[in-house]
């Protein structure tokens, strides 16, 4: 029973990296089409 329980939480730590790996990516995806966006925007303006 302890060496499922420890697997188990070992497994649930790594979903969680994963998921924050993902997040941070999706996160660093969205800032750089908000900043393409700003590059795109900025010559019309002026």
């Amino acid at each position: 029973m302890p060496q499922r329980r420890i697997a188990a939480g070992r497994h649930r730590d790594t979903v969680e990296s994963e998921t924050m790996q993902y997040e941070r990516r999706v996160i660093c995806n969205f800032m750089t089409e908000q900043s393409q966006k700003l590059a795109d925007c900025r010559p019309r303006r002026t």
